[in-house]
């Protein structure tokens, strides 16, 4: 018998507010759907000094991420009980959302604005073919 194939909603995080806004929204669709949620926080080791170790500071900035995942959306997430994973992964930001979007069944991505970047975008439509939604900041 053939491996069940899981649908998923591919979550960009930067872990501003604008991308936390968009969180909602991701969770919201997931449910609605029945589909499992990919979340990514895609980052980048140009922060590193040269004198660094550069393994070290990896594993520290995803150490990071998965606390700031852990403290501002995992409790959410668990509440909601929609299935989720959380990745972080090292990369240009268009490189790691083509990846997951090639070797996972995604069917739709979700993001905040603040990661929206005009010919980044662009670029990134060209190459994906799934659904984007960009959630734009609230309103006060």
């Amino acid at each position: 018998m053939a491996a069940r194939t899981v649908s998923s909603i591919l979550y960009v995080t930067d872990f501003s507010v604008s991308s936390m806004n968009a969180m909602p929204w991701a969770i919201s669709e997931a449910q609605k759907f029945g589909y499992h949620l990919s979340i990514l926080y895609p980052f980048r080791l140009d922060q590193v000094s040269k004198g660094d170790n550069v393994i070290q500071s990896k594993k520290e900035l995803e150490t990071d991420a998965q606390l700031k995942f852990d403290n501002l959306a995992a409790g959410t997430l668990r509440k909601s009980k929609v299935p989720f994973d959380f990745r972080s992964e090292v990369g240009f930001l268009n490189d790691r959302i083509v990846e997951n979007v090639r070797k996972r069944h995604i069917v739709m991505m979700v993001m905040g604005n603040s990661m929206a970047d005009g010919e980044t975008l662009e670029a990134l439509l060209t190459e994906i073919d799934v659904p984007v939604v960009i959630v734009p900041p609230r309103r006060p």
